[in-house]
């Protein structure tokens, strides 16, 4: 570890290194910055006039915080003059993220000119969240999973199973297919669908410039009535307390409105839908997980942040006692998680999180989650500078002290969507493909077979976008 005097000293030393071999040339430089030093070591401490650069505020940031803080190199193997995304890179450890043949990124994240902070929700788009397949070599199609509400794209009546093969005239390859992803001005799709092996082509849709829009997580909240079981579901698409940043509860607000609904309801059974659900702040997970654990775990551990060595702390969130008073804890026995391989971080924690307390009757249902068992803190100067940080700074654990799940929870009944060629139903609907099943499922009670696997496809699926996972954010 460097403290920021050393990190400063580091620098002088190198930069009279090179002055002394010019000395007659740069006497008077060298005779200034000799001052200087002196100057800075007869200093307690730095003023609060003396601000790094960016690079030095990284790297004793990065010293001070980063999980893996004993495993960044010292400053002088590393090129302290690189960019500061490039620079912030080279510090970070291989134990941060995934990296495989297929899927290479890191979790730990650097941006500039955030206007927005990470907690928020508003967001420029088109509105449309897709999965992206391979037919053959180089051609992509991309598939839609679903459509946001008053979005760009559902004005148009895009929904979900529809297939996208072009957009303004250009086939998707493995070539472009990041380039539409990231596109925000007009385009022409050319949208189509799969008929037994295959696809056919059947419309263009002229879609807006994506806009922005302020994204509410409580995508669907109902309940249904399936034989004689009165079965509540809730899909929530990421962990964001308000729009405008952490401070901001109309999430949280509306998220404890619904659960007070759902109690009043008395239902038997309770479906949360966290397929497309990547995560985002801890306080909404922790909220969430209050109102769905079994009464008598309110009070206890919902999770434990173990920082590295250095900080030397670990900080712990609890169930709520007091949704019992405000009538929003379910008292369920059971819970049904739906997951996906988008499923992760804060999502994770959930199912991390309650299942001491509802063993076996936490029962997961559809694809193996990404496992991220880590959360980040955002750190920002912008006294000096407009660059913010999201680096790894905690290992999340639940009251049993696990974290093990690098490679994701298994679900205990498997069942693919990414791989299903048919039409994936409205969501929220009983017909859906995966709420249609695990009704059944519920019906049937204990059953000794897995849930339908997935049709035999054609398709491949390709590395998605690099994962913009919301993480376990921490105020």
């Amino acid at each position: 570890m460097h403290s920021k005097k050393e990190i400063i000293l580091s620098l002088y030393v190198r930069l009279i290194g090179e002055i002394i071999m010019n000395a007659v040339t740069y006497r008077f430089t060298l005779f200034s910055i000799l001052c200087g030093l002196l100057f800075m070591i007869s200093c307690e401490k730095d003023t609060s006039l003396d601000k790094l650069s960016v690079n030095e505020w990284i790297y004793e940031t990065m010293q001070k915080n980063y999980l893996w803080n004993d495993e960044i190199p010292e400053l002088s193997q590393i090129n302290a003059n690189a960019k500061p995304e490039v620079f912030f890179e080279s510090l970070l450890s291989q134990k941060d993220g995934k990296h495989t043949d297929i899927y290479d990124y890191f979790y730990s994240t650097i941006e500039e000119d955030v206007t927005t902070k990470s907690s928020g929700t508003i967001t420029t788009t088109h509105g449309l969240h897709v999965t992206y397949y391979s037919l053959n070599d180089n051609k992509i199609l991309a598939r839609i999973n679903y459509v946001d509400p008053d979005s760009p794209a559902e004005k148009t009546g895009l929904k979900r199973s529809d297939w996208i093969f072009a957009y303004n005239n250009l086939t998707l390859t493995t070539n472009n297919y990041l380039e539409f992803h990231n596109y925000t001005g007009k385009m022409t799709l050319t949208v189509g669908k799969k008929d037994g092996n295959t696809f056919v082509k059947t419309k263009e849709v002229e879609v807006g410039e994506a806009i922005q829009m302020e994204i509410n997580p409580i995508y669907i909240d109902t309940t249904f009535l399936v034989g004689n079981k009165k079965i509540a579901y809730l899909m929530y698409n990421s962990f964001r307390s308000g729009p405008s940043g952490y401070d901001d509860k109309t999430y949280d607000n509306q998220l404890q409105s619904v659960f007070a609904e759902f109690a009043a309801q008395n239902p038997d059974e309770f479906i949360l839908d966290l397929r497309y659900n990547s995560g985002g702040v801890i306080t909404s997970a922790q909220l969430l997980a209050t109102m769905l654990a079994p009464q008598n775990a309110l009070g206890q551990t919902f999770c434990k942040l173990i920082y590295n060595e250095s900080l030397n702390k670990t900080v712990e969130y609890t169930l709520d006692k007091s949704v019992i008073g405000n009538g929003q804890n379910l008292g369920l026995n059971r819970l049904y998680i739906l997951t996906e391989r988008n499923t992760a971080s804060s999502s994770e924690l959930i199912i991390n999180g309650l299942r001491p307390y509802f063993k076996d009757n936490l029962i997961l249902v559809g694809n193996t989650t990404e496992g991220k068992n880590v959360g980040s803190n955002e750190f920002s100067d912008k006294t000096s500078h407009s660059w913010v940080l999201h680096p790894i700074t905690c290992l999340v654990t639940n009251s049993e002290k696990f974290s093990d799940y690098t490679d994701g929870f298994t679900p205990d009944y498997p069942i693919d969507e990414t791989y299903y060629d048919g039409d994936l139903g409205t969501l929220g609907e009983t017909n859906e493909y995966m709420l249609s099943q695990t009704l059944d499922l519920i019906l049937a009670g204990n059953v000794s077979k897995s849930l339908k696997s997935a049709e035999n496809s054609l398709l491949r699926i390709v590395p998605q976008p690099p994962q913009a996972f919301s993480g376990i954010l921490i105020p």
